[in-house]
């Protein structure tokens, strides 16, 4: 299978500054990441544009790619890699997701490869507790009957008006397997308003009329995007 997985590490978080080399249990969390994603059995490569990241994953064995300082996010760092590292399919596996599934991964991988008509495939899974659908830092999505992404939000959508109503919510996972080909297109876009306005990489998609197959799953992941995130991370990987 042609399928590279790219793990895009920035320094300069605005929420936890060095993210990517705070460390869990002894090990920079970009290591977790790293050799969770070895797991699913396909070229992994960490693209960073920062020197101290860059030293640290080379030293623990990773294959690193520098890559310019210029990009706005993350998708556009992996789009960088992707068109340097020729491959079919590529996987973006955020570098704050030490917990994602590879046999998610994998599945996602496999999907994106049997359905042809499909640019870009992701995942997501119920939930039910309300602190979790109400928390900004979890990214919600509303599909429509086949299963594409009609929005993603860090609000609570679909919105509850009356209080019968029994509204299913998804949890958005924080991985997506794109066709290298629509990669490179999507790299030549500008970013969209709702993108800006939700700082959510993925409706720059959705913005531009194309479609987001979404998988719905069992699996859960946590990013870490918050203190409390990485405290539970921590308590987690052992």
């Amino acid at each position: 299978m042609n399928a590279l997985i790219v793990i895009p590490a920035r320094y300069n978080s605005q929420r936890l500054p060095g993210k990517p080399l705070l460390l869990v249990n002894g090990k920079p969390l970009l290591w977790w990441v790293w050799k969770n994603a070895r797991r699913v059995g396909i070229p992994v490569v960490v693209a960073t544009d920062d020197e101290r990241i860059r030293k640290t994953a080379t030293d623990f064995g990773a294959r690193v790619v520098l890559t310019s300082r210029r990009h706005r996010s993350g998708t556009e760092r992996v789009a960088e890699v992707a068109r340097k590292i020729l491959a079919k399919i590529i996987v973006n596996w955020q570098g704050d997701e030490p917990l994602l599934s590879p046999k998610l991964v994998n599945h996602l991988i496999k999907y994106l490869a049997r359905h042809p008509r499909e640019i870009l495939v992701t995942a997501a899974r119920k939930i039910f507790e309300p602190a979790v659908i109400n928390d900004p830092a979890v990214v919600k999505v509303v599909l429509d009957k086949n299963n594409y992404a009609l929005y993603f939000s860090r609000a609570a959508i679909p919105f509850k008006r009356d209080r019968k109503a029994r509204p299913i919510y998804w949890k958005h996972l924080g991985v997506y397997v794109y066709r290298n080909q629509f990669l490179q297109k999507l790299l030549k876009t500008a970013p969209t308003q709702l993108e800006q306005i939700e700082k959510l990489e993925q409706l720059r998609v959705l913005e531009n009329g194309w479609r987001i197959k979404v998988l719905p799953t069992g699996y859960d992941s946590i990013g870490v995007d918050t203190m409390d995130d990485f405290r539970q991370v921590c308590r987690l990987l052992r």
